[in-house]
């Protein structure tokens, strides 16, 4: 694709470098399952996997519906993919599409964002000796059972706390700040999160970001600082681990739907070494001086003038 960066060998955070740029820009029918698709994304590769529950309904296929995130964010490539699943309760349907990572060896602080747009959320009870309940699950790097990953929708039964959640390692937390509960369906949001410490011994953490179009461009006009970025989010997230987690393994995107029906398009993904890899952090621009003077003029030379002869 053009303007993605295929990256191998050793990366550190000094060079900054565009890991993984999946865009899904694909010549396929909206409808048509991603299973046995070869990835043409940069920093992926091989064909993309496509695993299901037996029960319930379940599947991730093509869209050629892409997301967008106003005319401040980087630039939509393609479509995207639609996650879904439903159940009734006692039934675990799920759908996890993979596909093998091939960024190279990576160590230091990682970043990563993606677009998504949710068109049904379960906080459904859960099942009896469940231990989650409905979730869209996107943008895990799985290494055996170590992994790193955000988490779109987490629904953890009935309660106030059924929101985005981030993992570094294995657990999946959704403690933070931000408003709870309130994720909107047909409304296009930015989920960014940052890994620090990736490959290295003592483990690290991991903060996620959630915005909608307003707060990120109110993030931009304030300068588009990496410090502020909690102060913009709708929803935050951290989690840590004191082990080393490694960037390698396999990419999958998910969703369940225990209990209930979770469905989403999902765009845009993206790692990279620095902020400005995943993100655009231009500030809004301002109307300069220049261009307000050169309007004042021009509605002064507009101005009905007096004859100074009859």
């Amino acid at each position: 694709m053009a303007g993605c960066l295929i990256v191998s060998g050793l990366i550190s955070p000094a060079s900054a470098a565009v890991l993984v740029y999946e865009g899904f820009d694909y010549a396929l029918a909206s409808g048509t399952s991603m299973n046995g698709i070869t990835s043409d994304a940069a920093g992926l590769s091989g064909d993309y996997s496509l695993s299901t529950s037996s029960s319930g309904t379940r599947s991730v296929n093509y869209s050629t519906q892409n997301l967008t995130f106003g005319p401040n964010y980087l630039p939509s490539t393609g479509g995207s993919i639609y996650l879904s699943a439903s159940g009734t309760v006692g039934q675990n349907p799920y759908a996890v599409l993979s596909v093998a990572a091939n960024a190279g060896t990576v160590t230091g602080t990682v970043y990563n964002s993606y677009l998504v747009q949710f068109t049904s959320l379960s906080d459904a009870v859960i099942a009896s000796g469940g231990s989650a309940g409905p979730a869209i699950l996107t943008h895990r790097l799985q290494d055996g059972s170590v992994r790193l990953q955000n988490i779109a929708h987490q629904a953890t039964g009935p309660s106030t706390d059924n929101r985005p959640a981030v993992g570094y390692g294995t657990a999946n937390h959704i403690s933070g700040s931000g408003t709870s509960g309130t994720l909107a369906l047909d409304t296009t949001y930015l989920v960014l999160a940052r890994f620090t410490n990736v490959g290295l011994a003592g483990g690290g953490t991991a903060d996620q970001f959630v915005f909608t179009l307003n707060g990120y461009n109110a993030w931009l006009a304030a300068g588009g600082q990496e410090a502020s970025l909690g102060t913009f989010a709708v929803f935050t997230s951290t989690s840590s681990r004191d082990s080393l987690v490694s960037f390698s393994g396999t990419f999958q995107f998910g969703v369940a739907g225990k209990g209930g029906a979770e469905s989403a398009y999902l765009d845009e993904l993206r790692w990279g070494t620095q902020l400005s890899d995943v993100i655009s952090m231009a500030p809004v621009p301002e109307p300069s001086a220049a261009l307000l003077l050169l309007g004042a003029l021009g509605i002064w030379a507009g101005r009905p003038r007096k004859k100074l002869f009859s």
